[in-house]
């Protein structure tokens, strides 16, 4: 579902996001009603209230999630709200959280916020049941500028240990909050044993974690793409495409160039997508996907065309810059960095509609949490294929 870039003409859009609307000034109009009650509660909410909060908070949409509880730092309450593993439903839970209530006392989150350094175990425990007091964790650099995660334990059964492995990614979660752990961890894996020397106690994971996330922000570049200048020294990257009918995402590409290989080898990896990883200017990085079928020569002579008119009118803005391209089996691909998404696609959408793009033809975000969002390039441009 398109939350940012949804189309008010499509009447299931319309209808489905009047729906939310309503859906969202319910849920709050409700829980603002429950606040006395909450706060009165010594010994908490009963079970049969706990479910009352989830289903009424998923009448927006299933899959989003909530956690209520004492507002340490602040002294009052927190409510946070998640759509967890669902990324592309970010743009929504920020909405809902932007239009919650002012309320002395309260704290209105997206996602979940790290825990106190020693409270990481408990935390485990309320959630999962799993006991990981006395655990320790490796933390060290890992691909595509993420850091890696190895959580030793004598009680884990063995390496491929599943309530292990749950257990230590709810640990994850607590020590560094939702968005580093999407945004920057890496591979998360557990052992059994103490580990090596470098192994820490679960309450230093997060110092340990901004230490080597430190080391890999200082390889972003000091200034926007738009302004470094185009590099002739581009990098290539192959890989194996599978022949199918037809491909979501990026699937298809064969073989790409781009300005930092890590770009492509996280799409490639299957990490969740993030654009603070590879710039500390804003930058969001978004790729046009257009069909190419109908003549290859044509069609890459086609595609260089279509880089240098984005590119030029993106660079006359201040606005972006050509990160990467890519040939798939069927797709071609343009990669850019802008600094402000909705602008950047005003300029674009005309220059791709000058060329007399293929109808089937989209901007889309990389970011994991835009993961929901397209923008077609012709009016009557139908959805990416998912």
């Amino acid at each position: 579902m398109r939350w940012i870039f949804w189309d008010p003409s499509d009447p299931e859009e319309a209808r489905e996001h009047a729906r939310i609307d309503a859906a969202i000034d319910a849920w709050w109009c409700w829980f603002a009603s429950r606040i006395p009650e909450i706060e009165r509660r010594e010994a908490g909410l009963s079970r049969t209230e706990l479910e009352e909060i989830g289903t009424r908070l998923q009448a927006i949409h299933p899959e989003l999630c909530w956690e209520l509880g004492p507002d340490h730092p602040g002294g009052g309450w927190s409510l946070a709200i998640t759509p967890e593993g669902c990324h592309g439903l970010l743009p929504l839970v920020r909405t809902v959280v932007e239009r919650a209530p002012r309320l002395d006392g309260w704290r209105w989150i997206e996602q979940r916020e790290p825990v106190h350094p020693g409270s990481v175990a408990g935390a485990v425990l309320a959630r999962t049941g799993y006991d990981l007091a006395g655990a320790r964790v490796s933390v060290t650099p890992g691909r595509v500028r993420r850091t890696d995660l190895r959580f030793h334990s004598q009680h884990f059964e063995s390496s491929e240990d599943r309530a292990a492995f749950r257990a230590v990614l709810v640990a994850a979660e607590a020590a560094l909050g939702e968005r580093a752990l999407d945004s920057w961890v890496g591979a998360v894996s557990v052992e059994r044993g103490k580990g090596d020397a470098s192994a820490i106690p679960l309450e230093e994971l997060g110092d340990a974690f901004k230490k080597v996330v430190y080391a890999a922000q200082a390889a972003r570049p000091n200034e926007p793409y738009w302004r470094c200048g185009k590099d002739e020294n581009w990098f290539l990257v192959k890989r194996k495409a599978i022949e199918k009918d037809d491909y979501a995402g990026r699937e298809d590409i064969f073989i790409a160039q781009t300005v930092d290989p890590e770009i492509a080898q996280t799409v490639v990896l299957g990490f969740p997508f993030s654009s603070e990883c590879f710039s500390r200017h804003g930058e969001r990085f978004i790729f046009v996907k257009f069909d190419g079928s109908g003549g290859y020569q044509a069609q890459v002579a086609n595609r260089s065309a279509v880089e240098e008119a984005i590119e030029g009118a993106l660079l006359r803005e201040e606005l972006g810059a050509q990160v990467g391209g890519a040939t798939g089996l069927r797709y071609f691909y343009i990669d850019l960095a802008v600094t402000d998404l909705r602008r950047a696609v005003e300029v674009i959408r005309p220059q791709l509609r000058a060329l007399e793009l293929p109808r089937r033809s989209w901007i889309l975000p990389m970011d994991a949490d835009l993961s929901g969002e397209w923008i077609g390039v012709w009016d009557d441009t139908p959805p990416p294929p998912a």
